[in-house]
């Protein structure tokens, strides 16, 4: 997984576990070159824009809310590269954690990482 990926993967769990970005997050974002840096904002947009949808109250918002990501993607195009880090992670996005994605989380940036993020 290249810096662009890791940042991405970081950003979509943050959104998805609403934590706040941490010196893991700004030490991979410092190594990204402008020219992915433009591309990360760009997949950050999508990737807020995408847990409103999935997250919002129905009664808060205009626009209609999706019940998953996979519906939402049925319907909104998503860049590929945010499909492939959600379906290679099993992430969906919504504000849950699953079994499969603590041990992903572990697996990519290490058990000190996800205690120190998210509590043991």
């Amino acid at each position: 997984m290249d810096n662009l990926d890791k940042l991405i993967f970081l950003e979509i769990t943050n959104k998805q576990f609403t934590k706040f970005p941490d010196s893991e997050y700004y030490k991979t974002l410092e190594l990204l070159s402008e020219m992915d840096k433009d591309e990360f904002y760009k997949l950050a947009d999508e990737v807020h824009s995408i847990w409103n949808n999935l997250n919002t109250p129905p009664n808060l918002t205009m626009n209609k809310v999706y019940g998953s990501f996979d519906e939402y993607r049925d319907e909104i195009e998503v860049s590929s590269r945010i499909t492939k880090i959600m379906n290679d992670f099993n992430l969906d996005l919504k504000d849950k954690m699953s079994d499969e994605v603590k041990k992903s989380i572990i697996a990519l940036l290490g058990k000190d990482f996800f205690d120190k993020t998210f509590g043991k």
